[in-house]
């Protein structure tokens, strides 16, 4: 696929391939933040915590979300973007549906990448590594700290089914299926 595209210049509009205008646009065109091997801790997650503070600090908006990959039932890759919820002593932590495709291809291959960008400051993390569910209760709690609006979407599962019982909804039980996960690099 090496069809035209209209590239806006200064004064004409003329026409290239995909590939030119690709290779035109800036990459990495500002300040890039400062890294020095020598000086980072011994500890890897102390050194992608002090770089999420300051892609906060800086403004990179959703500095916590991260590109979870897993492998399809197809053995091909898959990506989706979620939100880190916790790092500390047991793992990297992230929770998803159990009967999404996510929860799905973690059930049967429980190995996974999380991968990290920060454009503006010209940074990435890649995290790879087993993962394993996390307690039903552990996952309950989880499932209770999100917001009303989005435990809803959680319980709900898909868009076809309905919320029958609002205590279910106020206080969600081992069948909702929603899993935090821990990773461990």
């Amino acid at each position: 696929m090496n069809e035209p595209i209209a590239s806006s210049g200064t004064d004409t509009t003329e026409s290239v391939s995909v590939r030119e205008w690709l290779r035109g646009l800036k990459v990495f065109a500002g300040p890039l933040a400062d890294f020095d091997p020598a000086q980072a801790p011994a500890e890897p997650t102390e050194l992608f915590l002090s770089w999420l503070r300051e892609a906060v600090t800086a403004g990179v908006p959703d500095a916590h979300a991260m590109t979870l990959s897993t492998v399809g039932e197809d053995g091909g890759p898959d990506a989706r973007v979620l939100i880190l919820k916790n790092v500390d002593a047991d793992g990297w932590q992230f929770a998803v549906h159990a009967g999404s495709p996510k929860g799905r291809q973690l059930a049967v291959r429980p190995s996974a990448a999380l991968t990290f960008y920060w454009p503006v400051l010209g940074r990435q993390v890649r995290v790879r590594g087993a993962v394993e569910p996390a307690s039903p209760d552990q996952s309950a709690a989880d499932l209770l700290a999100r917001a009303p609006s989005a435990r809803a979407e959680v319980l709900l599962g898909r868009q076809s089914d309905h919320l029958h019982n609002r205590l279910r909804y106020e206080r969600p039980d081992r069948h909702t299926r929603w899993e935090r996960h821990l990773l461990w690099p």
